[in-house]
């Protein structure tokens, strides 16, 4: 069963509680723990919601950086990268990757279209990993496409058999992932920048 996620905040896990960003899959480190966090030491008794948005679907986890969320998601045949104000949940910008078709195999048909991998922050872009292997770069502040890669021309299935769900990270420059299929793929690194081998 695919279910439509909502992203909210309520008030006692204000992200303004955090100390930290957080860029990727797993937090800053990697690691899930949110650094300096300034939690209550008692929950109220009714938690108030601040802000309620639909997203679409997919297995992708936003991200925090400063006071903007970035969400990875699909809606219909397109994945959608959104941009979102962090105290009010209004969309400060919307890209599609139109007709981003994907035929799910049979045994993961309850996971859905994706998308599965969690975007990456860094040095002011976001790059995300499609379900079919699609690989993007954006500018953070506007959701310009800097550039893209498909691998159909380097492998004959661009995507593993339940789909692609490897989130990308970022170190020294170098934008790490896996591309290709089940059988036939690889762990590369591109430049960040330009999305160069």
């Amino acid at each position: 069963m695919v279910v439509i996620r909502t992203l909210f905040i309520i008030l006692f896990i204000s992200i303004s509680a955090f100390a930290t960003d957080w860029p990727q899959w797993r937090g800053a480190k990697r690691d899930g723990i949110v650094a300096g966090a300034n939690l209550p030491t008692s929950l109220p008794k009714e938690l108030k919601e601040q802000w309620r948005v639909t997203v679409g679907i997919g297995h992708s986890t936003p991200l925090v950086v400063g006071n903007k969320i970035y969400h990875f998601t699909r809606q219909g045949e397109d994945e959608i990268l959104l941009c979102l104000d962090l105290a009010t949940g209004k969309e400060s910008w919307r890209i599609a990757n139109q007709n981003v078709s994907y035929t799910v195999h049979r045994a993961a048909q309850a996971h859905g279209k994706g998308p599965k991998s969690t975007p990456v922050y860094w040095n002011n872009k976001i790059y995300t990993l499609g379900i079919s292997g699609i690989l993007s770069s954006h500018d953070a502040k506007t959701g310009k496409l800097i550039w893209q890669k498909e691998f159909s021309k380097q492998y004959k299935q661009t995507s593993p058999l339940f789909g692609t769900a490897t989130s990308p990270i970022v170190d020294n420059g170098l934008l790490i992932t896996y591309v290709g299929g089940h059988d036939n793929g690889a762990l590369t690194a591109f430049d960040a920048a330009n999305g160069c081998r």
